[in-house]
């Protein structure tokens, strides 16, 4: 299922394995109830995509996160994956104390000098990072 203009949520995402809620571009819009249950995902693979409040989970294959302030939901996923490029625009993740998983792109995150990844939950995994390519 395609959402092509974004959404606003505060409920729960029932997924099936195999299936994906692509968030294709737009403003996502997650209030902090959100929730995911199931083996599906919410996925980023392209396009400018703007993520707010708290994202109950998420897979980043390719495409832009801009002007988006988001947290990674309490037990949630951030994966990180695959060959396509992937940009940080103006962007802040707060990743704290989740989990980082594949976080080994063959294309690492672009990133503009606004843009932050935090991760301070995690030894060894990245860090704020501000300004630069990973």
């Amino acid at each position: 299922m395609a959402f092509p203009n974004g959404f606003n949520s505060s409920g729960t995402f029932n997924l099936a394995a195999g299936t994906a809620i692509n968030l294709d571009g737009g403003t996502f819009s997650f209030g902090a109830s959100s929730g995911k249950t199931g083996a599906g995902q919410l996925l980023v693979d392209g396009g400018d995509v703007n993520l707010q409040g708290t994202v109950p989970g998420l897979s980043w294959t390719g495409g832009r996160l801009v002007s988006s302030s988001f947290t990674v939901a309490a037990g949630a996923v951030l994966a990180i994956s695959g060959p396509a490029d992937k940009v940080f625009v103006r962007t802040v993740i707060n990743n704290d104390r989740h989990y980082l998983r594949n976080f080994r792109p063959q294309r690492w995150p672009f990133c503009d000098p606004k843009a932050r990844l935090t991760n301070p939950g995690h030894e060894g995994k990245p860090r704020a990072k501000k300004g630069h390519r990973w």
